[in-house]
């Protein structure tokens, strides 16, 4: 519980350093670096399969919504 409390924690503050930046997907940029570093850092955060499943699939949407047809 301790480690998902920081990751949590590090996404906010890594997502507002970049959104206060002005750079573009800091609302994905950030807590993206952030659950790099924790697995880089050996942290064992896991989750249930479903849940992965439906955010790949949410993040699939995001994507196909903002390619054109052109």
């Amino acid at each position: 519980m301790l480690e998902w409390a920081g990751l949590v924690a590090a996404s906010l503050v890594l997502s507002g350093l970049l959104e206060a930046a002005r750079l573009p997907a800091a609302q994905l940029l950030g807590p993206m670096i952030a659950a790099i570093a924790f697995g880089a850092a050996g942290a064992e955060i896991r989750i249930p399969r479903p849940a992965f499943v439906a955010a790949q699939g949410i993040v699939g949407c995001l994507i196909a919504r903002s390619i054109t047809g052109a």
